[in-house]
């Protein structure tokens, strides 16, 4: 019959004990390293995400605000002339074309529209024909088209945002029957801003 002698016992609780500890630091250790690894991936996965997110919230706020737009022009026009809300004062050049109808459109849009990006929005109003060239008469079969662009700063500069960061819009709203089919307008009434200066989409 053996006995185990009691210094043994302590001598094995010690090994145990060290075992353990040592097992824990090499874990740690390790953890820290995967860490390092994946963090560069891991942030640049939530960052994209959270830029994709902000330029399709800036795209919307754009296409909604263009549409809304050109529906209240359309439905403001009465008998005799257009009752379009506010002024042109943000079209500089415009006090020199005779009517500046389409200009408060213009500036309309672009006060009512505040992207989270904090991108200028540059807007064009003007009226077209069935052939879609512009023309001034404010008449059925024409058509009002609005259109908008702003640009969407990236919050990384290495995330590849749709169309380089660009965002445009632009909404046709027929105009209705029963207005002043002699109601004469400027063709055109656009944002002089360089940001909008290529308008070949609208």
């Amino acid at each position: 019959m053996t006995k185990s002698l009691p210094f043994l016992r302590g001598v094995r609780r010690t090994v145990r004990r060290a075992t353990r500890t040592g097992g824990r630091r090499e874990d740690r250790g390790a953890s820290a390293v995967e860490f390092a690894l994946v963090s560069p991936l891991l942030f640049t996965l939530l960052f994209g995400a959270i830029d994709y997110g902000l330029y399709f919230a800036d795209a919307l706020t754009v296409q909604q605000g263009v549409a809304d737009a050109a529906r209240d022009a359309t439905l403001s026009v009465g008998s005799v002339s257009a009752n379009w809300s506010g002024d042109a004062s943000c079209l500089p050049g415009l006090d020199l074309i005779a009517s500046n109808d389409l200009g408060k459109v213009v500036c309309k849009l672009s006060n009512s529209v505040d992207t989270i990006g904090g991108g200028q929005l540059v807007a064009k109003a003007k009226i077209v024909g069935a052939d879609g060239l512009p023309t001034t008469q404010w008449a059925s079969g024409n058509r009002l088209r609005v259109c908008a662009v702003t640009q969407h700063p990236a919050v990384l500069p290495f995330v590849p945002l749709p169309g380089g960061g660009v965002i445009r819009s632009k909404v046709d709203m027929p105009i209705q029957p029963g207005g002043p089919p002699s109601l004469l307008l400027n063709p055109v009434a656009q944002d002089p801003s360089v940001v909008g200066a290529d308008w070949s989409w609208c």
